[in-house]
């Protein structure tokens, strides 16, 4: 296996501006999926938001248990689940179905959240998100990775006799948190856990930072797995992927600058700026040729590996939310082409 690991994000968009059947949709990512295993990616990554008009994948564990009837050899994961929506020990059972489902294949990276509207449609205060993740995330691996029944009593959960049944096939199932501040960052004291640190502007300013967290905790930063996201289209020369893209990464724009003008804080501001240029410009921002994808792959892996922590995953989004899946099909097989093997 390659010393960095590549993943594909499956995100189940439906966008207004381009809105088919939802079946047609969700059947497509499934197939999607399947071709990413069949290519030899070594990852699938859902992620969740809720009540948006693009649907952007609202049930996580269902989408997964999907995804596993599928696929055979990738892994699958959440990026990420936002742990503060969930009773920790219903998400633990829901995780440990999902990996009895995948035999074995689930990685389940935890999040706090952003997005005013998720914690609007459930009824949970947004300014207790921070509170909510430092109490649920020790009890998730918890009940994930101890297999003795055990009690707990605190400010938001309150739970007796824990013991997941089913457990989960892997005796000690991969955790990863979502860190995007200084805040989130001492999390990495919690043993065991690895991270996810989004993108090279996050790594390059909280990575130094985390792994003096983790070795301030006893952990070794270097045994930390830390995973980056990475963007862009083939379409056989760049030229054509941009005008490929153009249409379906200006509406996306729209939706996440929409996410962070509702939220106001928690934002990856230089992430954001990527997307207020490619409204400006007219023209979407990332990587459009073979060679591109190759060289910011080895600067994302360089940069991991510059903040001590080690670098373990770059996850991509290749197909953009609104495109026919014919041609999100063939940047699939492209990509599993051109980069895979130079990775």
């Amino acid at each position: 296996m390659r010393k960095i690991k590549i993943g594909v994000n499956v995100r189940f968009k439906n966008p207004e501006a381009f809105r088919r059947p939802w079946n047609e949709v969700y059947q497509e990512h499934l197939q999607y999926s399947a071709l990413a295993d069949a290519l030899g990616f070594d990852g699938i990554w859902v992620a969740e938001h809720h009540c948006v008009p693009s649907g952007y994948n609202p049930t996580p564990f269902v989408a997964l248990a999907a995804v596993a009837q599928v696929t055979k050899n990738c892994r699958i994961g959440t990026a990420p689940l936002l742990l503060p929506l969930y009773n920790p020990v219903l998400a633990a059972e829901q995780a440990a179905v999902v990996d009895v489902l995948s035999s074995g294949r689930l990685i389940l990276c935890c999040g706090t959240g952003y997005y005013n509207g998720d914690f609007d449609v459930v009824g949970i205060p947004r300014n207790t998100r921070g509170a909510r993740m430092d109490e649920a995330l020790p009890l998730l691996c918890k009940a994930l990775w101890q297999r003795e029944a055990f009690d707990h009593a605190g400010r938001f959960f309150g739970h007796k006799g824990v013991h997941l049944s089913p457990p989960p096939v892997q005796e000690k199932m991969e955790v990863q948190v979502a860190i995007r501040s200084v805040a989130a960052a001492r999390r990495v004291a919690l043993p065991g856990v690895n991270v996810n640190l989004n993108s090279p502007a996050v790594a390059k300013e909280l990575g130094p930072r985390v792994a003096e967290i983790a070795a301030s905790a006893g952990r070794n930063p270097a045994e930390i797995g830390v995973g980056l996201l990475l963007g862009g289209f083939l379409a056989g020369g760049e030229d054509k992927a941009v005008a490929a893209v153009r249409p379906f990464a200006a509406e996306e724009a729209r939706e996440y600058i929409g996410f962070w003008n509702a939220s106001g804080d928690a934002v990856d501001h230089k992430y954001r700026a990527i997307m207020e240029e490619t409204l400006k410009q007219g023209a979407p921002l990332g990587c459009f040729t073979p060679e591109a994808f190759v060289t910011a792959i080895d600067q994302d892996i360089a940069i991991m590996a510059a903040t001590g922590l080690r670098p373990d995953w770059i996850n991509v989004n290749l197909w953009p939310p609104g495109m026919e899946f014919a041609r999100a099909k063939e940047c699939l097989e492209r990509f599993a082409a051109e980069v895979l093997p130079h990775v």
